[in-house]
């Protein structure tokens, strides 16, 4: 299958594989973080092709995700066409690996975490022992005069 059909048949694929409840059950999701989908394809057709697969890929993820309450600007589509294969696209002796094929058109997600600011600061050890050493110098000269 190749032009547009194909990529509308991967990206139903892919999103007919994503389950929201895995989605859900990082605890990562539900801090608000950024949602980077970084979308790939194997390497049948021209880069030009590969790379709006991987976009629609991608794109069709990032959809699902919106349509199932996540905020569309948490979201973060970079599309990679062929270029980063997990599996070889051919075999040794040049023929297609159609598992491998299959393997690298996918999309990976990375959920981030937002940095929290922090509160106090906890002194170290060595401050923790500085802070006290100059305690008990302040002691012994109150006491001395």
């Amino acid at each position: 299958m190749k032009g547009p059909e194909a990529h509308e048949s991967y990206a139903g694929e892919i999103v007919g594989r994503v389950r929201w409840v895995y989605a859900t059950a990082s605890p990562q999701m539900g801090e608000g973080g950024t949602i980077t989908l970084r979308g790939h394809s194997d390497s049948g057709g021209d880069d030009e092709a590969n790379l709006r697969a991987s976009q629609a890929r991608a794109d069709a993820v990032a959809e699902w995700l919106i349509e199932n309450g996540v905020a569309q600007e948490r979201i973060v589509v970079i599309a990679f066409g062929e270029q980063n294969p997990v599996a070889p696209n051919a075999l040794p002796d040049g023929t297609p690996n159609e598992a491998g094929r299959a393997t690298n058109r996918r999309v990976e997600i990375e959920v981030s975490v937002p940095v929290q600011p922090t509160s106090a600061k906890e002194p170290t050890l060595a401050e923790s022992i500085a802070s006290s050493a100059e305690e008990a110098r302040t002691e012994s000269s109150d006491r001395a005069q």
